[in-house]
């Protein structure tokens, strides 16, 4: 991991004090952070994310491994407070921490830790063990989280900012065999405003973690939104799809969805949206809304609305559409080269962003050449990106220990659908050369009982 990229997940799982923990957006650890993260202080936490089943009416543990990697001796120790809190997802995916926040399907009364303040001396590692109880009328899916605060010397002087890293708890009292049920509650379309738009430039790109671009910055073209509830007792993370059929009931154009957390808790409502800069020809259509989970295991949740284009409108559209034409698909870097001994592990990212005023749907897979297939897993492998949206795709290179030193080679194909008209859809592709040099790990000479 380079310092770039490490900053990059400081300032993720990093966010000042308040009141009720703020509005904690950039904790996007609990979801997107499956490694360890490391906070300004010097404390790696590992698993950002504890998955727990539990059977009603008994209890089940965990752990959570702090290592104060401030290993000079000239740092000095870092004292930690942690507590059980609530959280809870808003409409457009941002995080909230604090009393309340977890609803009626909080466990934070369930959630126990074998310490609450320790201190850790440079380089010292500890693992905290948590218990939960779950109650015997439970059923589905529950959640808290453990907040660790680093406690630092208050300054009568500038500003005090409090450091805080959370690890999510995920709960699962199961019972038996769940089926997702999501509805959609509230869905909007608009026209492009074509007359208000003839000075559109490229859109901007944004990080992943920012909200998409202004409606200004979509090309003109036709913008969507649905707003998806997770009806049932356990979470399921939704896909979906916006269909544009003709008068003839033939589907003529289709808008990938894009959310910032496709992962909907039981309760929670999530903002789909979608944008498609392609022009429409005149006519009466259908828009149809279809959302599912990606499990499969949930039934389908759609809905329709009509709308008209009219010849005036067809004109503009397509006029603006040819002035506004932009690049799809960027990728940064061109190309991954790692120089990596046997057993050694490596996070490897690749920024993918979308330059097109239409939402993109991306696919990651790898080809192998000589390199193992098993040796590189990317996360996420399939998601959207809206207008202007950037997002990393995170490599795992793993090498094991038996691997013979040589230079292994293979792709990574990244591959974008964009919104648009059925009859010109075409899949575009990155090819990401992958070039791995490994050498043997080193073994220690031993001489009688000296190990050199």
């Amino acid at each position: 991991m380079n310092w770039r990229e490490h900053d990059r997940l400081l300032h993720l799982i990093q966010f000042r004090s308040g009141k009720r923990f703020g509005v904690a957006s950039a904790i996007l650890a609990i979801s997107y952070l499956s490694c360890v993260s490391i906070a300004d202080a010097g404390v790696a936490v590992s698993p950002l994310q504890q998955q727990i089943e539990v059977k009603p009416g008994r209890q089940a543990e965990f752990t959570i491994s702090l290592n104060n990697v401030r290993r000079s001796q000239q740092q000095k120790p870092q004292m930690l407070r942690l507590e059980v809190v609530d959280f809870s997802v808003s409409l457009d995916g941002t995080l909230a921490f604090g009393e309340g926040q977890g609803g009626e399907r909080s466990a934070v009364k369930w959630t126990t830790l074998d310490t609450n303040e320790l201190t850790l001396a440079p380089g010292e590692s500890r693992r905290i063990k948590g218990k939960i109880s779950a109650p015997f009328s439970a059923d589905g899916d529950y959640w808290c989280a453990v907040m660790m605060n680093h406690v630092t010397p208050k300054s009568d002087e500038g500003v005090n900012v409090a450091l805080r890293t959370a690890c999510g708890v995920f709960i699962r009292v199961a019972r038996r065999n769940y089926l997702g049920r999501l509805a959609i509650e509230n869905s909007e379309m608009s026209l492009p405003q074509i007359e208000l738009e003839d000075n559109m430039t490229s859109p901007r790109v944004n990080s992943e973690n920012e909200q998409p671009t202004s409606g200004e910055d979509l090309g003109g073209g036709l913008r969507v939104f649905a707003d998806v509830t997770n009806e049932g007792c356990v979470s399921c993370t939704a896909s979906g799809t916006a269909s544009i059929y003709s008068d003839s009931w033939r589907r003529v154009a289709f808008i990938p969805m894009h959310s910032r957390r496709r992962r909907i808790l039981p309760g929670h409502t999530r903002r789909f949206t979608g944008a498609m800069s392609a022009p429409l020809p005149p006519g009466d259509y259908t828009l149809r809304f279809t959302f599912a989970s990606d499990s499969g295991r949930s039934r389908t949740a759609m809905k329709e609305t009509r709308f008209q284009v009219n010849a005036a409108m067809a004109r503009q559209w397509k006029e603006h559409c040819k002035r506004t034409e932009v690049s799809s698909l960027l990728v940064e870097p061109g190309k991954l080269q790692r120089d990596l001994t046997a057993g050694r592990y490596s996070p490897v990212f690749l920024s993918v962003s979308n330059g097109n005023p239409s939402t993109l749907r991306v696919r990651c897979r790898l080809v192998a050449d000589s390199v193992p297939a098993e040796w590189i897993q990317a996360s996420p492998t399939d998601f959207t990106l809206a207008p202007g949206m950037r997002r990393s795709i995170v490599c795992h290179i793993r090498i094991p220990k038996t691997a013979d030193p040589g230079k292994y080679e293979g792709i990574i194909l990244i591959e974008s659908e964009s919104a648009g008209l059925v009859e010109q859809s075409v899949t575009k592709t990155r090819k990401i050369p992958v070039s791995i040099s490994v050498s043997p790990m080193s073994v220690p000479i031993v001489m009688g009982e000296t190990i050199l």
